[in-house]
């Protein structure tokens, strides 16, 4: 895994041009943008529902302690007084920004059903920003993973743990580390910082992650290798015993 000193910005100026791209969760476009004009990509899928609900982001009847922040510091800032009414502003910006871009599809659902409706085995990188509850999160990893084609790249947002990340309730960084040993995903990289993005493949030998890891190279970016090992991403391999008992294999 590279840990590279750099924001998401810089990550994807890594990526081979011309790739075939999905974001999930848009918001207003402005990452769109960049995806758009920093890797050219032959197809943009965005997806967003540009709804809020509240009930997605608390489990709990009440509001719990761990909550307490998200409505009046996070909801607030980014949405007002009345939420649906700013994603739809927010929804409308974004069918106008990208109306000239005939390689971008604008789809208005929610992850899940964003996600489940694109083609399987089509993407080269899946950039999942959606809901950052833990299992929201999940959810979206495992239906991602069936639409990238084998060696492609799955970019996390916000693989973060710390006061800004509870203040928000983001289950990211656990969604991420728990689809990596369910799957035998393998990290590819990460950026510095708070919030930071993080790169996961199932094939790192493959070669549209070579010529990312060619590019990061060739770059003038700092970055620092990291052994697998020092990685949260153990892997638990099925093993049938010859008496034909099961068990789990731990592996490294």
């Amino acid at each position: 895994m590279y840990f590279v000193m750099g924001n998401r910005d810089a990550l994807i100026q890594q990526y081979p041009k011309r790739g075939v791209w999905a974001e999930i969760g848009v918001y207003r476009g402005d990452f769109s943008q960049k995806i758009l004009e920093i890797c050219e990509p032959s197809e943009l899928y965005l997806i967003d529902n540009w709804r809020f609900e509240i009930r997605d982001h608390n489990p709990f009847s009440d509001e719990a302690e761990n909550f307490s922040g998200f409505a009046g510091k996070i909801h607030w800032q980014h949405f007002g007084d009345d939420p649906n009414a700013t994603q739809e502003q927010n929804y409308q910006h974004v069918k106008t920004r990208f109306a000239h871009a005939p390689q971008v599809k604008v789809v208005r659902a929610n992850s899940i059903e964003g996600i489940q409706s694109l083609p399987d085995s089509h993407f080269d990188v899946m950039y999942v920003d959606a809901n950052h509850q833990y299992e929201y999160v999940l959810r979206d990893m495992m239906e991602a993973r069936k639409k990238l084609k084998p060696g492609g790249i799955m970019q996390m947002n916000d693989f973060y743990e710390g006061p800004g990340g509870a203040e928000q309730n983001l289950g990211v960084m656990g969604a991420v580390n728990t689809f990596v040993k369910r799957y035998d995903f393998h990290y590819v990289a990460m950026s510095y910082g708070s919030y930071a993005d993080v790169m996961i493949t199932d094939d790192p030998t493959s070669s549209y992650v070579k010529q990312f890891i060619a590019n990061l190279n060739n770059s003038d970016l700092t970055f620092v290798g990291i052994s697998d090992p020092l990685v949260p991403n153990i892997r638990y391999k099925f093993y049938r015993k010859a008496n034909g008992d099961t068990r789990f294999l731990a592996m490294l």
